[in-house]
């Protein structure tokens, strides 16, 4: 069998390698909770428990990063535009797959492996509910980027990663993530030139790039071996360092046709993120309590696998039955067009009033 490694022309390089790198991140996510619930359902340890640990240390810094390098433009848009784009974008699908995962945990209680309770509906606006923090808390960080644009970048980059480093661990996911995270999503808007520029570098320098990968990878296994990977001196260092060498892996290899699959991931990543605990709960349930598969690293690739792939056929049916509102904003809550129609009513109504 030929495989095409032939680069896609399909999207710019700079979209190819920043979709391979959030698809990449996203699968590291799932991974994650695919591995761990296997581990518990089967009271096994997994190999691939050991690549959750390796990625633990650049998987959400990744994440904020690639978040923040995108971020300026909609910083110095007006503040309608902004809020549409990143306060409501996200708080739509936050507020309705929470509602969504916790009336399905409701109505499947006793076969999870999370108790859970009519409580939780009333603490979504102040509390994110199982997986879906992320998109609670990126608002919040766009919110301190817009707020702070007069503010010296350095000033606060610094506040941030002191922030980082006397992060708090029992406040609560809200408090705890925005204390550990924001100063990659701000590392990622600051430093965005020359993330690029490495990107730029990265795209043809095999050797280079395959030294930093090496280095990064020693470097991370030594901390691993010391026992801090949640060290927050570590993790902060360690966090730069993996975000720094996958955005190189990622513009090294993330145009070609062989990496489609990963690039559409990351086009599609927000639908997984939301989505793919269905998925992943059903293949576990299926793969653990029936005992076809009791390997559990067997089952962790079987689980994750089927909840990236549900993920996104569950986005792909939604969008042709007439369920789109799920994966897809619809108009009604676009604040920007709110605004347009508001204006042209104010010029009608101006209009008929001269006439």
């Amino acid at each position: 069998m030929n495989v095409d490694t032939k680069p896609s022309q399909t999207r710019g390089t700079r979209a190819a390698w920043a979709d391979f790198a959030k698809g990449l991140t996203i699968i590291l996510v799932v991974m994650m909770h695919s591995t761990l619930g296997v581990e518990l359902a089967l009271g096994k340890s997994a190999f691939m428990g050991d690549l959750v640990t390796f990625a633990r240390s650049f998987r959400m810094p990744l994440f904020f990063a690639i978040s923040g390098l995108f971020a300026a433009a909609a910083l110095n848009r007006s503040w309608l535009k902004f809020a549409d784009a990143k306060l409501v974008h996200f708080a739509y699908f936050y507020v309705l797959w929470s509602i969504l995962q916790i009336g399905v945990r409701l109505a499947l209680a006793g076969h999870g492996q999370h108790d859970v309770s009519w409580h939780q509906f009333a603490l979504i606006p102040v509390s994110p509910f199982g997986t879906i923090w992320f998109i609670y808390i990126l608002p919040l960080f766009f919110l301190v980027a817009r707020f702070s644009r007069a503010v010296p970048p350095l000033l606060v980059f610094g506040a941030a990663a002191l922030m980082s480093l006397f992060q708090t661990h029992d406040s609560g996911i809200v408090v705890d993530s925005f204390t550990k995270y924001l100063v990659f999503f701000l590392g990622g808007l600051y430093a965005g030139p020359w993330i690029k520029a490495l990107a730029a570098w990265a795209h043809d320098k095999v050797l280079g790039v395959t030294g930093l990968c090496l280095a990064f990878a020693a470097a991370n296994l030594q901390v691993m071996a010391w026992g801090q990977v949640e060290h927050p001196a570590f993790a902060l260092a360690m966090g730069c360092f993996g975000a720094v060498t996958v955005v190189a892996f990622s513009s090294l290899i993330g145009r070609y046709r062989l990496c489609a699959p990963v690039r559409y991931c990351g086009q599609n990543s927000l639908a997984i993120y939301v989505a793919f605990t269905f998925p992943m709960v059903a293949a576990r349930i299926i793969g653990a309590k029936t005992g076809l598969i009791t390997d559990p690293d067997l089952l962790s690739v079987f689980v994750l696998a089927t909840a990236v792939a549900g993920a996104l056929a569950m986005a792909w049916t939604a969008r042709r039955v007439g369920l789109s509102f799920l994966f897809d904003r619809p108009a009604a809550f676009h604040l920007e067009r709110a605004g347009v129609r508001e204006e042209r009513i104010a010029k009608a109504t101006g209009q008929q009033a001269v006439n």
